[in-house]
């Protein structure tokens, strides 16, 4: 619902936000959606996530609201300096909306600070994904190497790891995959870090990919299984096309 726009959806991700009863990984998903949608109305908004930040038992969705929060104060302050509306799109190959924006016009040479930026977790976390989608932007090897090594060695944010997860699917590089394995197979892991490997995973497409899939689809974890499930059920579509195009 973040990623189509439609102001509508705005009312219905509030309920889910501020409704304690629903799952907490439902409720991250709704304050993702509602930093992308950027509000009209922003500071009531930004109070509504501050106010679930502070009260929440969840660490997942307090880093996940404060990253919200963030991202429209920016976006709000960019939007009085330009007189218009901010739109929170990468200028890049990419067209999902994202939680923060990459460097703008980095190359290779960036990598090494994208990469340390991300990796230093004394900075805010908007500033570390500044960093992770600096990479994604980039990309290459030198940028999966250093995505791939954060989502195995982080231990401060099971957000900042499942954001991690869904970036390197977005560049579907196979070289990721050992590490994308890896993170879904840690059955001490965040289920939304093990989600967003599986999703990657079906992205990709590799043997391994695959085989790990199959053996995860019978996971304990539904959030898990399911997504395994909807991962294997893209490398058949993606196979399905092939074959109609050979």
């Amino acid at each position: 619902l973040g990623q189509l726009g439609d102001a509508s959806a705005i009312e219905p991700l509030r309920q889910i936000l501020l409704d304690e009863t629903e799952d907490e990984i439902v409720r991250h998903e709704a304050a993702e959606a509602l930093a992308a949608l950027r509000s009209d109305d922003s500071e009531a908004l930004v109070t509504e996530l501050t106010a679930v930040a502070k009260n929440t038992c969840s660490e997942a969705l307090r880093h996940t609201c404060q990253l919200a929060v963030e991202g429209l104060e920016r976006g709000r302050k960019e939007a009085e300096e330009a007189g218009r509306p901010a739109l929170p799109l990468c200028v890049c190959q990419y067209s999902s909306k994202d939680p923060a924006e990459g460097l703008a016009n980095a190359t290779e040479k960036d990598i090494p600070w994208a990469a340390s930026r991300l990796a230093d977790d004394s900075l805010p976390l908007f500033e570390r994904y500044q960093g992770m989608f600096t990479l994604r932007n980039v990309g290459g090897d030198g940028a999966v190497q250093a995505l791939a090594k954060m989502l195995l060695s982080d231990s401060s944010s099971a957000v900042l790891r499942h954001e991690v997860a869904f970036v390197l699917g977005q560049m579907a590089d196979e070289t990721s995959a050992k590490a994308l394995v890896e993170a879904l197979a840690h059955i001490e892991e965040h289920g939304m870090v093990r989600h967003e490997a599986a999703i990657a995973l079906g992205h990709i497409g590799t043997e391994s990919a695959e085989e790990a899939l199959r053996q995860y689809s019978k996971d304990p974890d539904l959030l898990v299984a399911q997504s395994c499930e909807v991962a294997l059920a893209t490398i058949e579509y993606w196979k399905s096309w092939e074959e109609l195009e050979a």
